[in-house]
């Protein structure tokens, strides 16, 4: 008989939820693995409460412990990139909310940024999101390698390398950043936002 894997259980648990602890456990310690990727809703939040929150709001319809009718026409075909997608874009979603709570339009004001705009706003609340992710995603060195691209200074760069090693790093680094922007589903928009208003001062500044 083939072994049980982790996700196996998990979906024991979205088709059982009243009578599969195991499931339960695992798929709570991956809802918190990903929780702790924001730092903001960590500092902020218990995990278990939201992780809670999560359940009812978005696995199983309110609190009747049915399954959401959508999840469950996806649990023979590509359910587990589904509840991560899923679990992504709650924790994203409360994410920005404490971000929208943090940058007021006073503290707009407070910066020099005259359109006080919802627009405007929400781009704020992206570029902040992008600066926490970054910082949880990527190393010092690649830090220092993102300042150095985005900045046009080789300064940000520690360490004596030669012309080609360098460029090397930037074009993997370019890509890299590329993949990061697709994959958490920023816009272009707010990620310039992010290099001309925040990656200096809140990042770069900081490495030296």
């Amino acid at each position: 008989m083939e072994e049980k894997r982790p996700w196996d259980y998990v979906i024991e648990f979205l088709l059982n939820p009243h009578d599969n602890i195991e499931g339960y456990r695992i798929f709570y310690g991956l809802f918190k693995r990903e929780f702790k990727k924001y730092r903001l809703l960590e500092k902020n939040l218990n995990a278990f409460d939201l992780f809670h929150d999560f359940l009812v709001q978005v696995i199983f319809k309110n609190r009747t412990w049915e399954l959401n009718p959508t999840i469950h026409s996806k649990i023979n075909d590509k359910i587990v990139q589904y509840i991560y997608r899923s679990l992504h874009n709650f924790l994203r979603t409360k994410n920005r909310e404490f971000f929208a709570k943090e940058y007021t339009k006073e503290e707009l004001k407070e910066n020099q940024i005259d359109d006080s705009s919802p627009v405007v706003l929400d781009l704020i609340i992206e570029a902040k999101e992008i600066k926490e992710k970054i910082l949880n995603s990527f190393s010092r060195k690649d830090l220092r390698t993102i300042c150095s691209l985005l900045m046009e200074d080789r300064k940000y760069i520690d360490e004596d390398i030669s012309d080609d090693a360098f460029y090397q790093r930037k074009s993997r680094m370019r890509k890299k950043l590329k993949e990061f922007i697709k994959e958490n589903g920023f816009s272009l928009e707010g990620f310039a936002y992010f290099q001309k208003y925040i990656l200096k001062s809140e990042i770069c500044d900081k490495l030296s």
